[in-house]
C-alpha cells in the first residue's frame, strides 16, 4: 500500500489539519501481494479513531495495512480530536469538516469515487458514533458504516457519573443533545423514513463498558428496517487487540454485504498451499507435487520458476505461481 500523509489548510476548521491515507498499488514488495486493478475511482472507508487517538493510531496499532493490501480500497484517517465528530458547542464545526469539506479534499487530492455505493465509514468508541452519524444523517453519500465498540447511545454516556468532561463543551447540556441530530437514536429514526437507508455492522465486546448500550441499539435499528449485522464477543473488552481482530471481518463484511468489487479481482488467482511438514529438510507437498527443499530457513523448488531454475520463499506458507501452460 501506498502511505500518504497530507497537511492542508481547512476551510471549516480555520486552521491547518492532517490525514493519513493507504492507497491500493501493484506491487508491494516481499509478502504482500499488490492489486492488479485500475487505481483510478477507487472506492474509499473513512477509518475514524477514538477519544484519546488521531489519525496515527490505526496504522500504529493495528495491521491494518496488511490487512487491506488485497483491496481494491483507499482508506482515509482524518484527526478530529475530542470533538465526537460533531459541531462544538463551545469549539470548532468538527461535523461540517468530517461530513462535507474532508470528501471534497480528498477528492480533489486522492483518485476515489464520490458514488454513494463505493463510500464508507468505519471506527471505535468515539469513532465509532462518528462513523454511525455519517451513514444515518448523510445515507445519500454513504452505503455503509461499522461501529467497535462504539459510544452508540451517547445520551446515555451523558448521565454516567463518570460521563467525559468534554460532553458539555461538545453538546451543551443534556436537553439540548436529546433528539437533536447528535443523538443516534434520533438520526436513525428520521432516516428510517427514507428508502435510502444504509447498511450497518456493530461489534462489541461483552467485558466493554460500553456493552451495555450496544444491544439495545441494534435492536432498535433492525425494528426500524436496517439491514444489521450485530456481533458480541464474549470476554472483549475496550482494547486494541479486539479492534485489531474486528478489522478483517470488517473488510470482509463490506465486501460480501455491500460492495463485492473491493476486492482485487484477478484474471488469474494465486494458488496457495497450506503449511508443509518438513522431514529431513525436505516439505512433502500432501497431494503429489515435486518436493520442495528446505535450505537455511528458506523454502526451494526447483519447478515453480523455470527460469531461473530456483525461488525461494521465507519458510511457512508457500506461494506457487499460476499454471503459464508449461
Amino acid at each position: 500500500m501506498a502511505w500518504m500523509q497530507i497537511h492542508f489548510f481547512s476551510q471549516a476548521l480555520g486552521m491547518q489539519t492532517e490525514i493519513n491515507a493507504l492507497l491500493p498499488e501493484p506491487t508491494q514488495g516481499i509478502g504482500v501481494e499488490g492489486t492488479d486493478n485500475s487505481l483510478t475511482d477507487l472506492p474509499v472507508l473513512y477509518l475514524l479513531h477514538g477519544l484519546s487517538d488521531d489519525q496515527t493510531i490505526w496504522a500504529r496499532r493495528t495491521s491494518l495495512e496488511r490487512y487491506v493490501s488485497t483491496y481494491r480500497l483507499a482508506v482515509i484517517m482524518p484527526c478530529a480530536h475530542q470533538s465526537f465528530y460533531s459541531n462544538e458547542k463551545y469549539g470548532l464545526p468538527y461535523w461540517d469538516y468530517i461530513s462535507r469539506e474532508l470528501p471534497e479534499v480528498v477528492r480533489k487530492f486522492l483518485p476515489v469515487s464520490c458514488r454513494r455505493e463505493d463510500t464508507f465509514a468505519a471506527g471505535l468508541s468515539m469513532g465509532g458514533y462518528g462513523a454511525l452519524k455519517l451513514a444515518l444523517r448523510c445515507p445519500d453519500r454513504f452505503a455503509a458504516a461499522a461501529s467497535l465498540s462504539g459510544v452508540v447511545d451517547v445520551v446515555s454516556a451523558f448521565r454516567a457519573p463518570d460521563h467525559f468532561s468534554g460532553l458539555c463543551r461538545i453538546f451543551g447540556d443534556i436537553a439540548q443533545l436529546q433528539g437533536s441530530p447528535d443523538d443516534l437514536y434520533a438520526a436513525a429514526r428520521d432516516t428510517a423514513r427514507q428508502d435510502q437507508k444504509p447498511s450497518l455492522y456493530l461489534a462489541c465486546g461483552t467485558e466493554d463498558s460500553l456493552y451495555y448500550m450496544h444491544k439495545p441499539f441494534a435492536s432498535t435499528l433492525a425494528g426500524q428496517g436496517y439491514r444489521v449485522t450485530e456481533t458480541s464477543t464474549k470476554g472483549a473488552s475496550h482494547e486494541w487487540s479486539y479492534w485489531d481482530a474486528q478489522l478483517p471481518q470488517v473488510l470482509h463484511w463490506l465486501r460480501t454485504e455491500c460492495h463485492a468489487s473491493i476486492l482485487c479481482a484477478r484474471s488469474s488467482p494465486p494458488c496457495f498451499l497450506s503449511r508443509l511438514p518438513c522431514q529431513n529438510n525436505i516439505a512433502r507437498p500432501k497431494r503429489g507435487g515435486r518436493c520442495l527443499f528446505m535450505v537455511c530457513g528458506w523454502i526451494w523448488s526447483p519447478t515453480m520458476f523455470p527460469e531461473s531454475g530456483y525461488s525461494r520463499f521465507p519458510g511457512g506458507t508457500i506461494r506457487r505461481r499460476p499454471q503459464t501452460g508449461r
